[in-house]
């Protein structure tokens, strides 16, 4: 594993045979994803695949980059100095992956958005924490921020997931945080989902 980027991947499952595809196509453009929760089981809400655990996980580590992606539904089609390379264009230290629909309820977030990905010329406007990248200590920084400022103060208190996607996309939305990314261009998490 590079001592530049550190992949790492949840897997809340008896095995790690649902990450078979993830690994195979990892391995071919010579990376080395970790599975992290193999043998556990994943929280409501996916607290702790993308959560905590996550957080703590990050906190261990001394690799200067951090890519964290999903176990069963992500191939990689790059290795490590094209996946660099893209996200230093973005000039930010952390961009997050986006998908058509996000998180069910929070309109009003949901609508913002849309509305600022389609002022960016993006395709996806949902937040879709699935894959993100980001300087391992500014990373921690958004996370960390996202939680403590959106946790308690939801946009929409009777729609409240608890949970660090949501507090991300109200963050980006409404703002009041650090800024980070969201790569609405296909740059460099491809998504299918629509």
């Amino acid at each position: 594993m590079s001592a530049r980027l550190f992949v790492m991947s949840p897997c809340y499952c008896p095995s790690d045979e649902p990450a078979a595809g993830m690994m195979a196509t990892a391995r071919r453009v010579g990376l080395e994803p970790h599975l992290y929760g193999v043998g556990q089981q994943i929280a409501t809400n996916c607290s702790n695949a993308q959560g905590t655990d996550m957080l703590a996980l990050i906190e261990q580590r001394r690799e200067e980059t951090i890519l964290c992606v999903d176990c069963m539904d992500v191939a990689f089609l790059a290795g490590e100095a094209e996946i660099m390379e893209k996200f230093e264009s973005f000039g930010s230290g952390l961009v997050v992956s986006t998908e058509s629909d996000g998180i069910a309820g929070l309109q009003e977030t949901k609508v913002k958005l849309h509305q600022m990905c389609i002022a960016a010329g993006g395709y996806h406007p949902q937040l879709n924490i699935g894959a993100w990248i980001g300087k391992r200590e500014y990373a921690l920084h958004v996370f960390k921020e996202a939680e403590r400022i959106w946790r308690y103060h939801p946009v929409d208190p009777t729609y409240n997931y608890d949970v660090l996607p949501q507090w991300l996309m109200e963050m980006k939305a409404w703002g009041g945080g650090p800024e980070f990314e969201l790569d609405w261009k296909d740059v460099l998490f491809q998504s299918m989902n629509k």
